[in-house]
């Protein structure tokens, strides 16, 4: 160990610069496995929904009707009143159910998600989305959640589209999830935009009016759980 030491005074600036940061990197990166081993007993768990198509969300009302006592975090799903008549309709409650607002695709839902789970204590992440969309998703769950001391498991809800994404965009995000990985160990964006379901005033919603239009092309919709767009005093 002296040795080491003495012959790390004789490297330049940069080079001890890097010897530290790989240093610090291997210690989070033993610190962050040790929490994942941690999770596999008695874990605090959440779902977290990839928002993206409403079929998902309808899903997850099942889901919490179930497992009441898991939270659940819905990055940018439907607008908030389409996800309260959602739950509404299911009969499952909404005391445990958040939106986050700032994802605007795939990669940014475990951005801004994952600080809003290490904030909750969350262990082990249920990622509920689709089949088309998991070939994606898990792959960057798979680098991102472990890097922040998660397990993440696949819940799938039935699929009714196709992702057509070439393979080459999807190795890129993958690719850029794992940069992110360790510069998130630094610094993370939080998002100020977030919801809780139980609070959405459905009546001011109702006079100002709300479009629910479906964000993905739905073949054998549940016809109860159809929605329309709501126009003021309707």
């Amino acid at each position: 160990m002296g040795k080491f030491a003495a012959e790390i005074k004789k490297w330049n600036l940069p080079g001890k610069v890097l010897a530290c940061l790989l240093i610090v990197l291997t210690g989070i990166g033993i610190l962050r496995a040790g929490q994942v081993c941690l999770a596999e007993n008695h874990p605090k768990e959440a779902y977290l929904v990839l928002g993206g198509c409403p079929l998902r969300e309808v899903f997850v009302a099942q889901l919490v009707l179930q497992h009441p006592d898991i939270p659940v975090l819905i990055s940018t799903g439907d607008p908030d009143p389409c996800i309260w008549l959602i739950f509404d309709k299911a009969k499952a409650p909404k005391d445990k159910v958040w939106m986050e607002h700032c994802s605007k695709n795939t990669f940014d839902n475990f951005v801004y998600s994952i600080p809003i789970l290490e904030s909750w204590g969350i262990q082990k992440v249920y990622l509920v989305t689709d089949r088309p969309q998991n070939k994606r998703a898990m792959r960057l769950a798979k680098v991102l959640m472990p890097a922040h001391g998660m397990q993440v498991e696949l819940v799938l809800a039935p699929e009714f589209v196709n992702d057509n994404r070439p393979e080459w965009l999807i190795k890129c995000a993958v690719a850029y999830s794992c940069l992110y990985a360790l510069t998130s160990q630094f610094y993370q964006p939080h998002c100020s935009n977030i919801t809780h379901l139980s609070e959405i005033d459905m009546d001011y919603w109702n006079k100002t009016g709300f479009d629910c239009q479906q964000q993905c092309e739905l073949k054998g919709y549940p016809p109860y759980l159809m929605r329309k767009s709501l126009s003021p005093g309707n």
